[in-house]
């Protein structure tokens, strides 16, 4: 074997150390994105991803797809068919993307809240809300209030109800206009 040579060896050195800390570096901005991430801003990146998710509410039911919009404290979610779903961002206990995905250190810029979607995508149409405690009300919304969701029922055997915008945890729109 012929000697080594010391350029070389010095070189291959500089490249085994330059490597290691680029996966050093990528390491720190992977975890520093993982500290500043928060649940509207990851959603937002997978709204602009098209990733489909399955979101489990406090509730413990599960929604499964496309985000559609982020609000200040809301999220739609398109499943591929059913009804759209509405979700206070409160409410949101879990979130699983379909494909592994990073991110989430955006800030959401204002948008809509949770009564603004509502007024938008629902007066007239039959919904089911769900609450906090885990309680449905199902019926056609009528009115949007300051705090306030008026569903009267649609038939003649449900009647009319006041749902406090605080509780609202889910909605379903059933039917769209």
């Amino acid at each position: 074997m012929g000697a080594s040579d010391p350029w070389l060896e010095l070189l291959d050195d500089g490249r085994a150390r330059e490597a290691s800390a680029a996966r050093s570096r990528e390491r720190w901005l992977r975890a520093a994105a993982a500290e500043d991430a928060t649940l509207a801003g990851t959603l937002l990146d997978l709204a602009e991803a098209g990733t489909e998710v399955t979101v489990t509410t406090e509730t413990g039911r599960s929604h499964r797809g496309r985000v559609a919009l982020v609000g200040d404290d809301v999220v739609v979610l398109r499943p591929a068919s059913g009804p759209v779903v509405v979700l206070a961002l409160a409410a949101v206990a879990a979130l699983r993307p379909a494909e592994r995905r990073s991110g989430g250190g955006r800030v959401v810029p204002n948008g809509p809240n949770l009564l603004d979607v509502l007024a938008s995508l629902t007066i007239g149409e039959a919904v089911l809300l769900t609450t906090r405690g885990g309680g449905t009300v199902r019926g056609l919304v009528d009115a949007i209030g300051a705090d306030v969701v008026h569903v009267r029922g649609d038939d003649e055997t449900e009647r009319s109800c006041y749902v406090s915008a605080r509780s609202i945890c889910e909605v379903l729109v059933l039917r769209s206009g």
